[in-house]
């Protein structure tokens, strides 16, 4: 039980990020956990963690450790729970998320309720289009005319646009005025260190009236439950933080190799602009990201590959297509088999927060209410990714 101890009080300070946060989830005092941490790294003949002002940072040895022993921890946490009886979880749920962290972390973590009963459709794509498949629905109210209209100079009873997405059948239309179109979203990337996040606004094509408001309960949406990359800020949605992603630079150790140390200390958008780059996406979203948190500047670098798919980036990685920039999660088993490397430490690697999103007023329904708190309580034991 020793070697657990020690093997959790690592896998606490490398999720926090912080011996002092650390400390304080286990309920022991900083100079106790740091002997436990030195305990651990004496056992390995390893250092696990550079300690500095800004916290405690991660060495390999402490992600190759991590990617061994997370998940063993995490059974085993969920071993030692106090028994409980909860409600059998039944019914359907439609939850849209990112491929990779549906596949790597979400569905596992699912994987007790869905034995016990529960239904789950997934819907796999980018966070702008499973919001947009999200968001409540309600028929837009047509426009009254304005006074000075020379056709229309008498008052008219509100009622249903004609053409109106979502108007009941055989409703005859009132008036045959300007309709607005419904809202649509775009997004775009916000460079800084804090969280990665995302608006998507309302507009009015025409400009005669604004886009019709969502209702919590309006009917039309495609989906019960979405995990988001971006922070969402469309009415009618509630969103809570569900885990931190961690981005590392990563090339092969012929990529290292091509690299002058000293310019890249110095210069790092020169020491690097002569690697191609494999991309998530034409934009090169998190590339872009990365290089303007800590450069200062946009890649100049050419693309040799875009494949919206991240594990596709890892593996064109390693097969010596190009750089890339991966979350952390995403790249550990290939920098444990070290078929990669990180090529740059920054002294605050970029993060990007991933959300849970769901309508309003839907929070405790079932069975989303049961799949939301277990995947928030799941993250509790992910850390950063």
């Amino acid at each position: 039980m020793q070697e657990l101890d020690l093997l959790d009080a690592f896998m606490r300070v490398f999720q926090r990020g912080s011996m002092t946060a650390a400390a304080a989830d286990l309920g022991v005092s900083q100079p106790a956990l740091t002997d436990r941490i030195s305990r651990l790294e004496a056992r390995l003949g390893v250092r696990l963690f550079e300690r500095s002002r800004r916290g405690t940072r991660p060495t390999v040895h402490a992600e190759r450790l991590a990617t061994s022993v997370g998940e063993p921890l995490s059974r085993l946490r969920e071993v030692m729970r106090p028994p409980s009886e909860p409600a059998p979880v039944s019914g359907l749920l439609r939850l849209g998320g990112p491929a990779e962290l549906m596949a790597l972390r979400v569905l596992p973590a699912l994987a007790p309720l869905l034995g016990a009963g529960l239904r789950v459709d997934i819907r796999l794509g980018q966070a702008h289009e499973l919001l947009a498949a999200l968001a409540p629905t309600v028929p837009p109210v047509s426009v009254r005319a304005s006074v000075t209209s020379p056709t229309l100079a008498a008052p008219v009873a509100a009622g249903p646009a004609v053409g109106a997405a979502g108007s009941s059948p055989g409703t005859a239309p009132v008036v045959s005025s300007p309709v607005a179109e419904p809202a649509t979203t775009s997004s775009g990337p916000v460079h800084r260190l804090s969280p990665m996040a995302s608006s998507f606004p309302e507009r009015s094509a025409s400009g005669l009236a604004p886009a019709p408001i969502p209702s919590p309960a309006g009917p039309g949406s495609e989906l019960d439950l979405v995990i988001s990359a971006v922070r969402p800020k469309l009415p009618g949605i509630t969103a809570v933080p569900l885990v931190d992603e961690e981005f590392v630079l990563v090339g092969t150790a012929s990529h290292a190799r091509s690299i002058d140390p000293a310019e890249l200390a110095n210069d790092p958008v020169a020491a690097l602009a002569h690697l191609p780059l494999v991309a998530y996406g034409v934009d090169l979203p998190i590339v872009r990201r990365y290089w303007l948190t800590l450069f200062g500047r946009r890649p100049p670098n050419r693309v040799a590959l875009t494949v919206p798919d991240l594990r596709a980036v890892l593996a064109a990685v390693t097969a010596g297509t190009g750089i890339s920039v991966l979350p952390r999660y995403i790249a550990c088993p290939a920098l444990e088999a070290a078929s990669v490397q990180v090529l740059h430490r920054g002294e605050e690697l970029p993060l990007n927060t991933v959300y849970l999103a769901c309508r309003t007023g839907e929070e405790l329904s079932q069975p989303l209410g049961a799949v939301r708190e277990r995947l928030l309580r799941a993250a509790g034991d992910w850390g950063t990714l």
